[in-house]
């Protein structure tokens, strides 16, 4: 099972000479200091910078904040979120009239069997058929039982929820921080 990262943005800090992954190579007064783990373990790397790993992290998470938070983007969100509501309740619905068409030929074809076995001497064949349909018909019941469209409904209070995800994404995400 795999361990969650212990700080938000462990893995994702890059050098910018060698590529190299970020990593906490000591501490001071402002707590966990960043070095380019090729430098910290071998040298070959002419990056010599260090980064407070609190003051890159709130950096980043004002970013976020600025870039995701815009009106514009927000917009956007819910019109994807509609769109693809929309999408997923279409194939669903289209899903479904085929399941009942189906179950419509079949409860045809029973009403057929019915009638030939309710005539003269009816047939092992005609009984067979009649228990193979209507076992299909059993079958596309119980499927268009769970198509059920989703009741997805858009909360009045998502945008804000969506606000407050970017500007505490370190709540959002299990505490990680």
């Amino acid at each position: 099972m795999a361990t969650r990262p212990k700080h938000l943005l462990s893995g994702l800090i890059k050098c910018r000479c060698c590529g190299s992954g970020y990593v906490v190579g000591g501490s001071d007064k402002r707590g966990s200091i960043l070095f380019c783990s090729r430098m910290k373990e071998t040298g070959f790397c002419d990056s010599r910078r260090s980064v407070p790993r609190e003051s890159i992290e709130t950096l980043v998470l004002k970013g976020i904040e600025e870039k995701l938070a815009t009106p514009e983007l927000i917009a956007e969100y819910v019109r994807e979120y509609q769109r693809m509501s929309r999408e997923l309740n279409s194939s669903t619905a289209h899903r479904r009239r085929d399941l009942e068409k189906r179950l419509g030929n079949i409860n045809g074809a029973i009403s057929k069997a019915v009638d030939a076995l309710l005539g003269e001497a009816p047939s092992r064949a005609l009984r067979d058929r009649l228990t193979a349909l209507e076992a299909q018909r059993d079958e596309i019941e119980a499927a268009i039982a769970e198509v059920v469209p989703p009741a997805v409904e858009f909360h009045p209070n998502a945008v804000n929820a969506y606000r407050d995800q970017i500007r505490n994404p370190e709540e959002g995400a299990g505490g990680v921080r």
